[in-house]
Parts: C-alpha cells; sequence; structure tokens
C-alpha cells in the first residue's frame, strides 16, 4: 500500500507540473498602461484640475468586433488579436480598454484574475523568446508593434518567436491563453504575405497571425465624434473640432508633440523658426521659399554660432523641423513644385 500510495503521490506530482500557474510578468490588476507604451494623450489643454493624465476612452465602432476575438480566450479558449491600422490609431488604447472591460451587470472586469507579460514593454526579442517557455495559464502577452519581434525573416528569432506562440495556443494545458498584437498595415502585408516562387519568409508569423485581424480606422467616424463630444473632457471636444477630416487620436498624440518641439528647438532650428515669423509678420503669405530661410535664419546666428554648427546646419534643421511625429504633423510643412523650388509653412496648428 504504501509503494502505491507513492506511486500516486509521484502521479499527481507530474501532473500538477504540467499544469503551471502564471509566474511571468505583471497581474492585470496593478499593470498601468505607461507599462505597456500607452503614453498619455492630453491634447493642448493643460491647466484645468483634475482632469487624468489621459483622456476619456470613446468608445470606437470597431470595440465590438474586438471583444468578440477576446471573449472566447475569456471563456478558456487560447487566441490572437492583431489591432492594424495605417497610422496612429489608437491600436494600444483599444486593446487596453477591451481587456478591462466589464461585463453589463458584473463587478469586476472579464479579466481581473489575468497576468500581462511582459511585465514592461517594449521587450527585447530573444529575451522575449527566452521567457514563453514559463507562460502560464491566463496570461496575456502583449506585443505592440509587432514587427519588432516578427520582422527577421527566415530562421531568424521573429520565426521562433511565432513558432512557439503557435504551440503555446495549442498547449491546453498552459492555457487560456491571449496574445495581442498590433502592425501598421503595410507591416501586416509584409508579414501575411504569401510566399511567391517557394521563398518562404515569415511562415509561422503568417500562420500565427492568420485570422486575427481587426481594422483600427484612422478616423474618428461621425458617431464617434459625437460620443467625444459628449464626454465631459474638454480635450476630446477640443480635438473633434479643431482635427482634419475626423483624425481626432493623431491631434491629440501630434499637437502637444509639436508645441514642445515647437518650445524646445535648438539653435539652428530656432534660427529658421525666428526667421519664419518674421516673414509671416512682414506679409509674405504663409508658404516660404527656401533659399528666404536659408539667408534670413542665417542672420539670426551669430558667427560663433554658427561656426559651432557645422556646414549642414541648415539641412540638418530643415530635416528635423520637416520630420512627422506618429500623428503624421511636422513642424514646418513641406510642398515641392515640379522642377521648381521647395516651400515650407508652419502646421496649421502652430
Amino acid at each position: 500500500m504504501k509503494e502505491a500510495d507513492e506511486l500516486v503521490d509521484v502521479l499527481n506530482l507530474g501532473r500538477l507540473e504540467r499544469v503551471p500557474e502564471a509566474t511571468m510578468g505583471v497581474s492585470l490588476a496593478e499593470c498601468v498602461p505607461s507599462r505597456l507604451e500607452i503614453l498619455p494623450v492630453r491634447g493642448t489643454i493643460r491647466d484645468i484640475a483634475g482632469l487624468p493624465d489621459d483622456t476619456a476612452y470613446v468608445r470606437r465602432d470597431h470595440d465590438d468586433s474586438l471583444r468578440a476575438k477576446v471573449a472566447p480566450v475569456v471563456g478558456g479558449a487560447s487566441g490572437i488579436v492583431t489591432l492594424i491600422s495605417e497610422s496612429t490609431a489608437g491600436k494600444k488604447r483599444s486593446a487596453w480598454e477591451a481587456i478591462r472591460w466589464t461585463r453589463p451587470g458584473e463587478p469586476d472586469p472579464w479579466m481581473a484574475d489575468w497576468w500581462l507579460m511582459p511585465s514592461i514593454s517594449p521587450s527585447d526579442p530573444r529575451e522575449l523568446l527566452d521567457s514563453l517557455g514559463k507562460v502560464g495559464p491566463r496570461t496575456a502577452i502583449w506585443l505592440p508593434k509587432a514587427e519588432r519581434y516578427f520582422k527577421e525573416p527566415g530562421a531568424g528569432v521573429g520565426n521562433k518567436i511565432a513558432k512557439v506562440l503557435r504551440e503555446l495556443l495549442h498547449d491546453a494545458e498552459r492555457g487560456p491563453v491571449l496574445i495581442i498584437t498590433t502592425l501598421r498595415t503595410k507591416f501586416w502585408r509584409l508579414l501575411t504575405a504569401q510566399p511567391s516562387e517557394g521563398k518562404d519568409l515569415f511562415p509561422h508569423v503568417r500562420l500565427l497571425l492568420a485570422g486575427s485581424s481587426v481594422v483600427v480606422p484612422d478616423t474618428f467616424s461621425g458617431v464617434e465624434e459625437d460620443r467625444a463630444l459628449s464626454c465631459a473632457d474638454p480635450r476630446l471636444a477640443e480635438a473633434v473640432s479643431r482635427a482634419e477630416a475626423g483624425r481626432v487620436i493623431q491631434y491629440l498624440v501630434d499637437v502637444p508633440d509639436l508645441q514642445e518641439r515647437y518650445d524646445t528647438a535648438g539653435a539652428g532650428e530656432r534660427a529658421i523658426l525666428d526667421c519664419a515669423v518674421d516673414a509671416l509678420v512682414a506679409a509674405h503669405g504663409p508658404w516660404l521659399p527656401l533659399d528666404l530661410l536659408e539667408a534670413g535664419s542665417a542672420l539670426h546666428l551669430s558667427s560663433g554660432a554658427r561656426s559651432g554648427l557645422g556646414d549642414r546646419w541648415f539641412s540638418d534643421a530643415i530635416d528635423e523641423l520637416t520630420r512627422r511625429g506618429n500623428g503624421g504633423r511636422s513642424v514646418l510643412v513641406e510642398r515641392e513644385a515640379a522642377g521648381g523650388p521647395r516651400f515650407y509653412r508652419f502646421d496649421d496648428y502652430l
């Protein structure tokens, strides 16, 4: 009897060891958005007391489709969802709200007892690969800008990560798990394209992502704009009223960035900006030719300052001022006539 009891104990121990608990990452209850690369989106309003770091969440038209993909995972079946957009559109925020959603009539979020990994995003791809073997049940694997993990072709680390994730999705003893990825459209097309002429660059990535897409529109629909205006958050009302063609998220992301870039411009950039302001005051019109900016900005620098900036200071400064932010906007907008000179103007907000 003693030997039989010992055998049962061994079998039970082995069974328990094959059903791991989630030990990687951070509990969803303790997680904050900044761990997941969800940075505060504030618009331009700063001086109203009591406003939280981030804006209120506006329910988007794609949220139902997103929750429909998450629901089976909450019910016990592992799965993957990929949020896709052309540009900055609030993909991470949508995913964050989806996993924290509370069913009507229930007191707690439907994934309240889940874990998130990596504990802070982004993760090094090789560190992520090494840690996936320790993932246990009720874990959401958070992979925004997933091209950072998957884009290395062939037998590289990207396909290895995708292969392990596919195995994890089919491992009932370690589930349920939810894999959350976000991609811009161009990377989705690259990673899911069918191989041509026998050359398959991303086989496991393509198979992992198949059927997982949820498209996040780049612009707010009219209904979404109405929802934003009905919120008590004044930053949303500002964004809806000022954003071009429904690009509300891009306005919230880019406008504070534009203001900060203007306020913290380097010496060469500041000289160009001051020259542009002088030209506007002198009624030159909004579009300013390159040669005017080059000649005028030099007058805003002392000879010592110019020598300290180097020979390429003007072209480097123009490159920085025309660099597009995450929402697609730049401090200076460039227009190049066919076969003619280049012209520049301030972004509409500035």
